[in-house]
């Protein structure tokens, strides 16, 4: 019985064991921002020679600005304060030095150093378990909240539904409107038939009103002749 609880016991240390080392694994660190920004700028097609020295040196040459020397990677920052919320937000810089470069050099190149220098901030990707440039993170946010998801396809029908559901709405009130303005025209036909049945009937009184005058008339000269 002893046995077989020191083996659930040693089974279960080497599982949670697994689980930290993976979860350590996928999670952003140091050494995997280090990887990435190496392979990134090996990646860099304007990069020439790229080869590790030692204590973190490095022997680059790139056609992006005159330079064929040693890089010096200086710290590694991973700012992963925002890591628990959405979309992990977690970045990494590279802080990096072109060593032996003069300020002139600095002040004549300021701009394409200054790419490079930004090219050496990464982006972790929670669902990939990687790092990524900022024009991959960020074409994968705009895809994320534009192109993908429910979210983004529920919000591109939305107009449609909506000017679907307006179609509807303004059908339906030019029908009730039309029907009521077909129950008002049939209600002023009738008082008009009403009134030109009244008129009529004013008519034919004031006709037998003539009628009867008239044989009253006749009734009264009648009595002087006798």
């Amino acid at each position: 019985m002893k046995n077989r609880f020191r083996f659930l016991l040693l089974v279960g240390s080497l599982f949670m064991l697994s689980a930290s080392v993976f979860s350590q694994a996928k999670g952003p660190s140091r050494e995997s921002l280090l990887v990435a920004w190496e392979a990134n700028l090996r990646g860099d097609p304007q990069t020439l020679v790229f080869e590790r020295l030692e204590d973190d040196r490095y022997r680059w040459s790139t056609e992006r600005f005159p330079f064929d020397g040693v890089v010096r990677v200086l710290n590694l920052v991973v700012d992963d304060r925002t890591f628990e919320y959405a979309a992990s937000g977690v970045v990494g810089v590279v802080e990096a030095d072109l060593e032996g470069v003069s300020d002139e050099f600095r002040r004549q190149y300021a701009y394409s150093i200054g790419l490079w220098q930004g090219a050496n901030t990464l982006y972790f990707d929670a669902d990939s378990g990687g790092w990524q440039s900022a024009s991959d993170w960020q074409n994968s946010m705009v895809e994320h909240y534009s192109g993908g998801g429910w979210l983004a396809l529920f919000s591109g029908w939305a107009w449609v539904i909506f000017l679907a559901a307006m179609v509807v709405v303004v059908f339906w009130l030019s029908r009730r409107a039309s029907r009521q303005m077909k129950k008002a025209m049939a209600a002023q036909d009738k008082a008009l038939a009403e009134q030109e049945r009244a008129i009529r009937l004013t008519e034919d009184a004031i006709e037998i009103s003539r009628d009867s005058n008239r044989v009253l008339k006749e009734i009264r000269d009648l009595l002087k002749e006798r």
